[in-house]
């Protein structure tokens, strides 16, 4: 795998965790709740898919985005748990990870669209 092809994997990782990571901090003025699965469920839906799409389009490959996206917004989940509940264990924790890993999927329907796209298999008709 030459250098260019890295960079653009690391690149779309980097930017679909930062796209997750914001989905959860500002999840209060986006999707109307503390946290994004209980406020507008279609748009955060919405928002995964347009992740999903735009990582599949710079990264070319189809677990990254929603690996990245997984990967921001469990990074604030943890942080977030510990930061509100005082620190120590948490139960909603594998909760959490169970619901974030469904809620991935329109990234991994938006990359597949983004590389299909990108390597020109839809074709006008």
């Amino acid at each position: 795998m030459g250098w260019w092809r890295v960079w653009r994997a690391s690149a779309a990782f980097v930017a679909c965790a930062a796209a997750g990571l914001a989905m959860w901090v500002y999840a209060l003025p986006l999707f109307g709740d503390a946290e994004p699965w209980d406020g507008n469920v279609a748009l955060y839906a919405l928002a995964t898919l347009v992740a999903g799409v735009l990582g599949g389009l710079l990264s070319r490959s189809l677990w990254i985005p929603p690996v990245g996206l997984y990967a921001g917004q469990f990074a604030y989940c943890i942080a977030g748990y510990f930061h509100h509940s005082g620190g120590g264990a948490n139960f909603f924790i594998p909760l959490g990870a169970i619901f974030l890993a469904s809620y991935c999927l329109p990234a991994l329907i938006g990359a597949g669209i983004g590389v299909i796209v990108l390597r020109g298999r839809v074709r006008p008709a």
